[in-house]
């Protein structure tokens, strides 16, 4: 397949490429480069059994240094920035956070 671009969500109509892509059973997960002003990289997850579109990730907003490297589970995404932290996103409790105070999506 030929190399494809995400929309973008900031309302700027600009295309963003996609550097990395991540899949399971259940959803997939996306990465896009950062727009041409050095934004934050655009991390977008669709599938799941909930989103049939593709949608922000919330709380990707915090992840500095872009993304490295991304994983899908079938309930969740594992992101590493580019000094090594982990995150963790989906069902269950994120990585070092105790269970009542993860946020869902």
């Amino acid at each position: 397949h030929l190399p494809q671009l995400a929309p973008s969500t900031e309302g700027d109509g600009e295309a963003r490429r996609v550097a990395l892509v991540a899949a399971s059973d259940q959803g997939t997960v996306a990465v896009a480069e950062a727009d041409s002003a050095g934004g934050k990289p655009l991390v977008l997850f669709w599938g799941f059994r909930t989103h049939f579109e593709p949608q922000v990730m919330p709380g990707t907003d915090v992840i500095s240094g872009g993304v490295a490297a991304a994983e899908a589970g079938d309930q969740h995404v594992l992101l590493v920035d580019g000094q090594g932290c982990l995150y963790s996103f989906g069902l269950g409790a994120p990585v070092g956070m105790p269970q009542p105070e993860r946020e869902k999506w």
